[in-house]
């Protein structure tokens, strides 16, 4: 065997006395990469646990309900809920995008509904029904206070949807053509405001259709004159 020159180590097909380092360096990579994919599916798990653990909590407690409360139900440390989010308020726009995020598919296949006024009262429609079945989310978007990109992306796509849709129905003439992407949310909010309040009795468990129709009337072009009349609790009123 030769004799390999002091202070050189042998190469394989390389340069004499040239170590390949490059290739050295690339299990390491590969193990760092795969540690970071590591790191964010785990992050991605403690999320979902948190969040299913803090609509469970929410929905008996109200957004009052203390971070303490949603790791004891997710079987987490406090930790490991910093270590997923910032905040509650940070967990709370995460549930409000979400929601947004549901929205958004009703908006998507509305628009790809043949009529514009069709398609923008089944995504209202859609919506209302989700908004009664669960208040949680929808509560955490209307009381959201911190913003996220996941949040402002949502918001914005719902915005856009939502007015194109808008448009549409303003140019069929099936919508009066004063109606903004406001008024949608003053129907989000109207709906919402179902709930017990001192002065009220509980409002009737189908009195959020009854008023939907109402509002979604108030914004056609031509209002119908042949919706049937609420008949509920006379109780349903202000003292």
């Amino acid at each position: 065997m030769p004799e390999v020159p002091k202070g050189r180590r042998p190469s394989n097909g390389g340069a004499a006395g040239v170590v390949d380092r490059s290739s050295a360096a690339r299990p390491v990579a590969r193990r760092a990469g795969r540690s970071a994919e590591a790191r964010e599916e785990a992050k991605r798990h403690r999320a979902e646990r948190l969040t299913a653990a803090a609509l469970q909590v929410f929905h008996t407690h109200g957004l009052d309900a203390s971070v303490a409360e949603i790791t004891q139900t997710a079987g987490l440390g406090m930790s490991s809920f910093y270590r997923t989010f910032d905040s509650k308020k940070d967990l709370i726009s995460h549930l409000a995008a979400l929601r947004l995020s549901e929205y958004e598919t009703y908006l998507q296949e509305a628009a790809a509904m043949n009529g514009a006024w069709e398609g923008f009262c089944y995504a209202l429609w859609q919506v209302a029904t989700h908004q009664q079945e669960d208040p949680v989310l929808d509560l955490a978007l209307r009381e959201t206070t911190v913003s996220s990109p996941e949040l402002d992306r949502r918001q914005s796509v719902h915005r856009s949807i939502s007015h194109q849709l808008m448009i549409a129905a303003q140019r069929e003439g099936t919508m009066r053509p004063d109606a903004t992407y406001r008024d949608i949310r003053l129907i989000y909010n109207a709906l919402g405001s179902l709930r017990p309040h001192p002065k009220l009795a509980e409002a009737p468990p189908e009195a959020w259709r009854r008023l939907l129709e109402l509002l979604l009337d108030g914004l056609r072009a031509q209002p119908a004159t042949n919706s049937e009349p609420f008949v509920g609790d006379e109780s349903f009123a202000m003292e």
